[in-house]
């Protein structure tokens, strides 16, 4: 056996080789001897039809899976030799028969990176006061979800706040309630009138009111709190806890922003189109932007792990049971199923190591808030 490795960028590898005709023929006879005992002939008992006739029948796919199976075991022991891993199963470019048996194959792998410029980071950030109006606002938000519709009788016009009950009228969708707000298209209108909204012509059945309950102790105590001052205590804490959680985020984001800044390397086309994906799912849109997402993410992952490998840091085994533990607990498995999962070992691990790499980079970043 023959090869080269072509280096085509930073992530991406061609490889070339050529197999004595030999290896396939063999590998072919063997499939087509397996066929011979165990596929049914017209005309012959089981077992007993000639090679040449299970030729006729099925030499092609038998020369076709002989070459897959010949670059399967080949390709394993360039890129053993090699120190090759790819990212993805390689794509086959091309598979040959002539003298010898030639193929080319290419595929993606992590780029090697000697990552820099995060031992001392200055980031900029917007932070903001939570106020009583936001608490005000969720409250309302609150009064609304728990308010009861009364049908308007006494009018027929549509008017700010009023709830009204529509339907496409193209018949492929049920009606829903929606609530009027100030200046939009309802406005003014009347039952049995149609509005078009996003291309889509709804026809208003019914007009309602929305009855508030009144922001007081009893209304307090239907959500779980003691009294209406404890309810907005209880929702000024949880609006700190939001603001908390967007600007560990944005912090987050922030030193992945400065890191590939500063750490000039490719990103594997492979993994950003599967980030692409997956963002397109989540999202549920499709924007070409999405695409530049995808690259930072992957690339954040990347210089995650490189530093992670540079500074040492690991999961330590009683690191990883403790998790494990407590998955146990939340799913009501028995540890020691779980323990003998591999992969779901590995995922901890990584998540472990994930999570101490980003406290690292935390404590070595200076963060100059500004407000919104």
């Amino acid at each position: 056996m023959e090869y080269t490795v072509e280096t085509i960028s930073q992530t991406k590898r061609k490889i070339k080789v050529s197999v004595e005709r030999e290896v396939v023929e063999k590998e072919m006879n063997r499939i087509l001897k397996e066929l011979q005992r165990n596929v049914e002939i017209k005309g012959f008992r089981k077992g007993k039809a000639p090679v040449e006739i299970i030729m006729n029948y099925y030499g092609e796919s038998a020369k076709k899976e002989a070459m897959e199976n010949t670059i399967k075991s080949t390709l394993s022991e360039v890129l053993k030799k090699e120190g090759l891993n790819p990212l993805r199963p390689p794509v086959i470019e091309e598979m040959l028969m002539e003298e010898k048996f030639n193929y080319t194959v290419r595929f993606d792998v992590l780029p090697k990176i000697e990552p820099s410029g995060y031992e001392k980071m200055k980031v900029k950030i917007k932070d903001w006061v939570v106020t009583e109006k936001e608490v005000d606002a969720v409250i309302d938000d609150l009064r609304r979800k728990h308010g009861t519709l009364k049908p308007v009788e006494e009018r027929n016009i549509v008017r700010e706040n009023d709830v009204l009950e529509v339907v496409p009228t193209d018949g492929k969708e049920k009606g829903k309630l929606l609530i009027v707000e100030k200046g939009d298209e309802f406005e003014g209108k009347k039952i049995g009138d149609v509005v078009r909204v996003n291309e889509k012509e709804l026809k208003i059945l019914k007009i309602y009111e929305l009855i508030l309950p009144e922001a007081n102790d009893e209304f307090a105590r239907t959500l779980g709190a003691s009294d209406f001052l404890n309810l907005r205590k209880k929702i000024m804490e949880r609006l700190e806890l939001d603001r908390k959680r967007v600007i560990k985020t944005r912090l987050q984001n922030a030193i992945f922003e400065h890191l590939i800044k500063v750490n000039n390397f490719e990103a594997p086309e492979s993994l950003v189109l599967e980030e692409g994906r997956r963002l397109k799912e989540e999202l549920k849109r499709d924007d070409p932007s999405l695409l530049g997402l995808a690259e930072d993410r992957v690339k954040s992952e990347i210089l995650l792990h490189a530093i992670a490998e540079k500074e040492n840091i690991k999961a330590e085994e009683g690191e990883i049971k403790e998790e494990i533990q407590k998955l146990a607990n939340e799913t009501k498995k028995r540890f020691e199923v779980l323990s003998s999962n591999a992969e779901l070992k590995r995922r901890i691990e990584d998540s472990i190591i994930r999570k101490k790499t980003m406290e690292f980079l935390e404590k070595r970043c200076e963060v100059e808030y500004e407000r919104e």
